[in-house]
């Protein structure tokens, strides 16, 4: 089914103009409210619920003519069922006639806002106006030219109202809506408190919540489709609405629905002067519908021929690619020649500045080797002439030598006397250690032990003292102080308070006793028996801390003498190694000599390479000026070739760089060829699915439409006509005077649920 808007527009296409009118209620003030069940204040809200929706009050009759303005109010049960019907009528404009002549087959008349009175005549009513609007009600069992009917699910079962209460689950409920001849408007609303009622929906109407309620207003035309005769694959009026929601503990108040067959009464379609119009339009557009068929079906010829060109293309895409492809590998083969030539110059260019450095170099190393070997040979004129001195000097050493040797042999002999004991040594060396370790602090500690031992006296006599004076008041307090009260109040007479305090005084008598007598005895003389022998120990430990120091004092002046024992008794083996080596001495002494009388005989030899060393140098030194002469050219040479390799480098960059944006600028080329190509045959594809879709739209729809209004459309217009006419013709359902004017609607409530 189509949603309200679709009907809205499906309706403004077909029917061309329309107008919803459904009035108001007008029960404020009427008796036909007091009558009814439930809240006339809910009512209010449903009936704005309504307005909000779309409907609105619209009289027949202007201000100033007679009108009969009539509302017939329905209530019926939960289903839908009728159960009494009240019908209240606005004689409006009644006062211009003093008698007025009304038409009524409405049982139990009685005037519901003033005096007047009538009289009756079958279905003939006199209204004695008195210049005033006559409001009247009456009651009647006739049919009613509209009816609903409500059928109620609860988790997909159909369900009774009466069972429904307090019942919790998915409800669905369908109000569905029945014309007899003349089509109508049908809005329900109803109120739905959320917490009953969550998750609400409608499939035609509106939901209007204020957070704690939400207003369902539901929307129908019972009889318009069949009136009309339209195929309901066109166009569907619906006749009926589905709420559906989730429940809790059901329970609802009555619902308010009003009725009206005005839908077409505001038009007028005799004077409709568009059809002309419109015909001249539906020309035009079934001419302009064939031309785009044929622009179409232009288009599609071109985009064929098109899509018949791109392998051409394509193909000159591809061989552009591929020599680019070739042309970034050229230039990058170039790049790393030149980077590898320019390296090479950059070296051969460091390698000339080293070599012309060198040269350089070269040339001052040759000035001062020449400088070198003149001080050379001076140098070994004097060596010559030092060696003469040198073998003189080692004759002579080898002289002194023997008087060592001899010298060392005779403090061997007087040596091998000494002897001293081991015993003896390790006493002394005990003697060492134990003069060693008595230093002074020792000493001081040692004296100190005895006031030591003082304190740790008082310290427990302190503690004992505490002990007992503690233990002691405690036991007379808890022996001695019954016994002294009880002596003193043996009838229990004294009051408690007073007998408190005096134990608390006789408590402190006693502790300050106990005090005392400890403190007589813990602090008595200091020549006691314990404090005397503590004394005297203190004494012997400070003369064995005085008798330690003599001591001290003692080994301390023997001790340097003992330290170097040891020392004495290594003596003769040191003497023993010395004299060893003064052999072994001896024994080189012959190839010493030999040594120097050979060094001799070499220097005048030595002295005459010195003197050709230095004739030959004068030609090294003009030999190495020669070689810098020439190093400042070739140094500018190579440094003018290194200068442009940078430039070279540069240049084979930026070329291979470039290369490689024309190679990436090829491959998106590639690429987008072929989304091109497959643009090219979807446009090929959307063309001609263009051509056949307007084709097909220009038979199925312009021109069906246009076959339509000039077949059908008058014949649809004349039904609204008619319907319009007749529903002009419904003045009343209780009755009306011919040449009155009037207007109807139809206000139905239905039982509330509890």
């Amino acid at each position: 089914m189509k949603s309200m808007k679709k009907y809205a527009a499906a309706g403004a296409a077909v029917l061309l103009t329309g107008v919803l009118t459904v009035g108001s209620a007008m029960w404020s003030g009427s008796n036909y409210l007091t009558a009814a069940e439930s809240d006339p204040d809910d009512k209010e809200k449903l009936v704005d619920a309504i307005e909000e929706v779309g409907t609105n009050t619209q009289a027949s009759s202007s201000d100033a003519e007679l009108a009969k303005e009539e509302t017939v109010y329905v209530t019926a049960d939960a289903s839908g069922n009728v159960t009494k019907v009240i019908v209240s009528d606005w004689l409006k404009n009644a006062g211009r006639e003093a008698s007025l002549s009304d038409v009524s087959d409405l049982k139990d008349i009685e005037n519901v806002k003033g005096d007047e009175t009538f009289t009756q005549d079958g279905n003939q009513l006199t209204w004695k106006t008195a210049g005033a609007d006559i409001y009247y009600q009456g009651t009647t069992d006739k049919a009613l030219p509209v009816s609903m009917d409500i059928r109620y699910e609860l988790d997909g079962n159909q369900i009774s109202p009466a069972d429904l209460v307090g019942k919790s689950g998915s409800l669905s409920m369908t109000v569905s809506y029945t014309a007899a001849d003349l089509p109508f408007t049908m809005i329900t609303a109803m109120m739905l408190p959320v917490e009953h009622f969550q998750n609400v929906a409608l499939d035609n109407g509106k939901i209007i919540s204020d957070a704690k309620t939400d207003i369902a207003v539901g929307l129908a035309f019972p009889g318009l489709q069949d009136r009309l005769d339209l195929d309901s694959e066109d166009l569907e009026f619906p006749t009926s609405f589905t709420l559906t929601a989730d429940v809790t503990e059901f329970q609802m108040g009555p619902t308010m629905t009003i009725a009206t067959c005005g839908l077409l009464n505001d038009m007028d379609l005799d004077d409709f002067e568009g059809m002309d119009d419109l015909k001249d339009a539906l020309n035009d557009l079934s001419d302009a519908s064939k031309e785009l068929v044929d622009g179409t079906g232009d288009l599609k010829e071109g985009v064929d021929t098109l899509q018949s060109k791109t392998g051409e293309f394509k193909d000159g895409v591809n061989t552009l690619n591929d020599g680019l492809n070739q042309l970034q590998d050229g230039t990058g083969t170039l790049k790393d020649g030149v980077n590898q030539y320019t390296d090479g110059a950059d070296t051969l260019a460091g390698g000339v500045n080293q070599y012309v450095d060198g040269a350089d170099t070269l040339a001052a190393g040759a000035s001062q080797y020449v400088d070198g070997t003149t001080r050379l040979a001076g140098g070994v004129t004097q060596y010559v002439d030092g060696a003469c001195t040198l073998g003189t000097g080692v004759k002579q050493y080898v002289e002194g030598s023997k008087s060592v040797a001899d010298g060392i042999n005779q403090l061997n002999q007087a040596l091998s006397g000494l002897d001293i004991s081991k015993e003896d040594l390790n006493t002394l060396n005990t003697l060492v250690t134990l003069a060693g370790g008595l230093d002074d602090d020792t000493l001081n500690q040692l004296r100190g032990m005895s006031g030591s031992i003082n304190a740790g006296i008082d310290q427990y006599n302190a503690q004992l003292q505490q002990t007992l004076d503690s233990t002691l008041s405690q036991s007379l307090s808890a022996n001695l102080t019954p016994a002294i009260l009880d002596s003193i109040d043996p009838s229990g007479s004294m009051p408690q308070e007073q007998r408190d305090a005096l134990a608390a005084s006789i408590d402190s008598g006693i502790a300050q006793t106990v005090t005392g007598t400890l403190n007589a005895v813990f602090q008595s003389d200091p020549a006691s028996p314990l404090k005397g022998e503590v004394a005297a120990a203190g004494n012997s430990l400070n003369g064995l801390a005085d008798n330690l120091g003599s001591m001290k004092t003692g080994m301390d002046t023997v001790k340097p003498l003992l330290a170097q024992l040891p020392n004495l008794q290594q003596l003769p083996g040191v003497v023993g190694q010395i004299k060893g080596g003064m052999d072994q001495l001896s024994e080189n002494n012959d190839k010493l000599t030999q040594g120097a009388d050979t060094l001799l005989q070499s220097s005048p030899d030595l002295k005459n390479g010195a003197k050709e060393l230095t004739d030959k140098s004068g030609d090294l030194k003009n030999g190495a000026s020669a070689l810098t002469s020439k190093s400042g050219e070739l140094k500018n040479g190579a440094n003018t070739l290194s200068g442009k390799s940078k430039e070279l480098r540069d240049g084979a960059g930026s070329l291979s760089s470039a290369s490689d944006q024309l190679k990436d600028g090829g491959n998106t080329l590639s690429k987008g060829t072929n989304a091109l190509v497959d643009g090219i045959g979807t446009l090929a594809n959307g063309a001609k699915d263009l051509n056949s879709g307007m084709k097909e739209f220009d038979e199925t729809g312009i021109q069906k439409l246009k076959s339509t209004f000039d077949d059908d459309i008058q014949g649809l217009l004349d039904r609204v006509d008619d319907i319009s006419q007749e529903s002009k013709a419904y003045k009343s359902f209780s009755g009306i005077r011919d040449d009155m004017n009037g207007s109807v609607k139809f206000i139905l409530e239905t039982a509330e649920i509890k």
